[in-house]
């Protein structure tokens, strides 16, 4: 599951969420992968999942929850480098699934 955690008052989220969609529809074939937003100023997240910046990109692997990690805030928010964070954090069988599923 890819979760982009963003709120209403914050311009930059809008423009993310645009590559955000784009991203979603990069991986539109891919039946094992999940996209989902949340409004972090409307909904309390466990402590182990707050943020401190909006937007903020997190994944987490299917039963893999020790492995969820937050997209760097040193690493500039384009649609290639969030295909490179959902790929070096996935499974093998996502990105070949992923892969194909372009080529077909």
């Amino acid at each position: 599951v890819v979760v982009l955690v963003y709120s209403l008052w914050c311009g930059y989220c809008t423009s993310v969420n645009h590559l955000y969609l784009s991203l979603k529809k990069y991986f539109r074939f891919n039946q094992n992968i999940r996209f989902t937003r949340i409004d972090g100023d409307l909904n309390d997240l466990p402590w182990e999942y707050t943020v401190d910046n909006y937007p903020s990109i997190m994944f987490f692997p299917a039963n893999r929850q020790a492995d969820s990690v937050v997209f760097p805030l040193s690493v500039p928010i384009t649609l290639t480098n969030l295909i490179k964070f959902i790929f070096q954090h996935s499974t093998y069988r996502l990105r070949t699934e992923t892969a194909v599923s372009i080529c077909n």
